[in-house]
């Protein structure tokens, strides 16, 4: 769930929509004190989380200084995880905003992703947003000082060579990299774990098309 607490914010607040909307560990800029999140009218003034509060009033004074509320934030996301358990067995909590979902056993895992994002707006009035394995990874990085934000996609490309694409939407380049590069890129375990998982499939598919069609039961030569 992107902007989390903010969305939780602006649930109570709707009158804050469209308004620059920062939550933080305090209100007071002139105090020490760090972003937790964002809305996106905010980090067009390039106000990010973990920013000190005193540069994102500096960025952007007429932003709404929220205070956090982790036990409102940690009740919501109890509910959120509660209705992702009723679509998979099989889920992994990665924080309040976030976790991993197995939708292995689905007939029509796109039509599940759709049925639960429907119930999570219905039931919380909150947006959640779904992608599949190695579909974008979002991280941070330093370049001359500045703390900038990318995201970068990653999709299964060659299915045969089990090469990922990489497309860098802020220097607009594309270029491939293999599992074993990617291992070296990415940045968390997780992250790791998937690629890892991905080529284990690749590598089971490919077997199994070289070992040519199984013949069934009976009909033996």
């Amino acid at each position: 769930m992107d902007a989390f607490f903010v969305s939780v914010e602006l649930r109570r607040r709707p009158d804050l929509r469209g308004r620059p909307v920062v939550v933080a560990t305090g209100t007071d800029p002139n105090e020490r004190g760090v972003v937790m999140a964002a809305s996106y009218e905010a980090r067009r003034f390039g106000v990010h989380s973990a920013l000190p509060l005193t540069i994102a009033h500096r960025k952007c004074p007429d932003a709404v200084l929220l205070p956090r509320d982790m036990a409102l934030y940690s009740e919501v996301s109890g509910h959120v995880m509660a209705i992702i358990r009723r679509h998979s067995d099989t889920v992994e909590v990665a924080g309040l905003d976030e976790a991993y979902v197995d939708l292995t056993g689905q007939l029509l895992p796109k039509s599940a992703c759709r049925r639960l994002k429907h119930e999570v707006r219905e039931e919380t009035g909150l947006d959640v947003r779904i992608s599949g394995p190695l579909d974008s990874i979002e991280y941070w990085f330093v370049q001359g000082g500045t703390r900038i934000h990318k995201t970068v996609h990653y999709f299964l490309m060659k299915p045969t060579g089990g090469d990922l694409g990489r497309h860098d939407h802020e220097f607009e380049s594309v270029r491939w990299i293999g599992f074993d590069e990617a291992q070296h890129l990415l940045t968390f375990e997780t992250e790791r774990a998937l690629v890892a998982r991905a080529a284990d499939a690749i590598a089971a598919r490919d077997e199994r098309r070289e070992a040519g069609p199984v013949a069934p039961a009976g009909h033996g030569a």
